[in-house]
């Protein structure tokens, strides 16, 4: 289980509750070319058209990484 609670940083000694995000999955059934999302244990997906730049940093990496797969493949086809 995760840590939902995250200590202040302006130096009060304060914690602060974290928002619930509800957890994403993409799937690919093709490589890349078309991304479904989802929520985490839901079966209901949608198509992902557009592929913006998230706000949080894990997710940015790995959207870098498609963004990069993308141009790569771009250059190569």
């Amino acid at each position: 289980m995760s840590n939902k609670y995250t200590q202040d940083m302006t130096g009060t000694g304060d914690h602060v509750e974290l928002p619930e995000e509800p957890k994403k999955i993409y799937e690919s059934p093709d490589g890349g070319k078309t991304v479904y999302e989802r929520n985490f244990g839901e079966t209901e997906r949608r198509l992902v058209d557009d592929d913006p730049e998230p706000e949080r940093y894990y997710d940015w990496i790995l959207w870098s990484l498609r963004q990069k797969k993308k141009k790569d493949e771009k250059k190569f086809n």
